[in-house]
Formats: C-alpha cells, sequence, structure tokens
C-alpha cells in the first residue's frame, strides 16, 4: 500500500518531491527507502524525479513521464510502465523483473545490472540503452528497437525473445538452467 502522502506529493511537484528527498536524506548515505508499491501514477510528469531505492512494486506508471529520472536499484517489478516515457533515466540496478514495458521510450537510458527477468519490453525503444549486465532473461523483445544498444555481459536464456532478425552480440551472456 502506498503512502497516498508521498503519492500526492510527487503528483504535484517533482521539484518539491525532490527537495523532501534531499531533506531527508542522511549525508554520505542513500536516501531513505519510499513506498509507493501499486500507487496510481499513470501519466504523471516525473522527469527527474529522485526514485532512488523507491519501492514501485506493481505501480501504474503507464504513459508517465520520466525522462532524466533517478530509479537507481528501484524495485519497479511487476509494474506497468507500458507506453512510458524514460530516455536518458538512469535505472541501474532496478528490478524491473516482470514489468510491463510495452512501447516505452527508454532510449539512452542507463539498465546497467537491471533485473528485467520476464519483462514485457516489446515495441520498446532501446536505442543507445546500457544493458551491460543486465539479465534479460525470458523476457519479450519482440519488436523492440536495439540499435546502439550497449550489451557488454548482458545475460539472456533460451526463453528471451529477440527482435526478428536480430542477434545477440557476442559480448551478451547465454545462460543456461
Amino acid at each position: 500500500m502506498p503512502d497516498l502522502q508521498l503519492v500526492a506529493l510527487l503528483k504535484q511537484d517533482v521539484n518539491q518531491w525532490n527537495a523532501w528527498r534531499k531533506r531527508n536524506r542522511v549525508p554520505m548515505q542513500r536516501p531513505a527507502p519510499v513506498d509507493l508499491g501499486s500507487a496510481k501514477l499513470s501519466r504523471a510528469y516525473l522527469a527527474y524525479a529522485d526514485l532512488m531505492y523507491a519501492n514501485l512494486n506493481g505501480a501504474d506508471l503507464s504513459a508517465a513521464r520520466l525522462s532524466g529520472a533517478e530509479l537507481i536499484m528501484a524495485d519497479l517489478s511487476a509494474a506497468n510502465l507500458s507506453s512510458a516515457v524514460l530516455d536518458h533515466a538512469s535505472l541501474s540496478e532496478a528490478n524491473l523483473s516482470l514489468a510491463n514495458l510495452t512501447g516505452a521510450n527508454l532510449s539512452w537510458a542507463n539498465l546497467g545490472s537491471a533485473d528485467l527477468t520476464k519483462a514485457d519490453l516489446s515495441g520498446a525503444n532501446l536505442r543507445h540503452a546500457i544493458l551491460g549486465w543486465a539479465n534479460l532473461s525470458g523476457a519479450n523483445l519482440r519488436g523492440a528497437d536495439l540499435d546502439g544498444a550497449k550489451m557488454n555481459k548482458t545475460k539472456y536464456d533460451d526463453k528471451t525473445i529477440w527482435p526478428i532478425g536480430f542477434l545477440p552480440p557476442p559480448e551478451a551472456q547465454k545462460v543456461t538452467g
């Protein structure tokens, strides 16, 4: 259950949200985790929002504008991010397992070490995205644009669905079992 006061603050003004996050951060430590699990943030303007370490499990972020957002180590498992705009967002080490990212714009996003296990990325724009060390096991990338994507040590398996004609680069790692 999300903290409804925090959801309201986030929806109201990203600058006020970011200021609140800074005020509630212990110097030299990670920001305090916030519970936004299952929050209804569809179509919200959250560009450049500080959502590091946030619990957004099962949240509805469909068509949300998250350009340049900081989502490092955020839990976005089973979240609906269909048609969301996440260009230039930082999603390193984020949990996006079972997330719906159909038609999302992830161009130039940093997804390094992110868990995208069984995520639906069909039709997503991943042009120039950083996918190094990310886990794409069982992910659906049918129709996704991976032009220029960096896939050093990206993990995938036999259940990963690639765009037609796409061959994983040799620097990606096929895992078994």
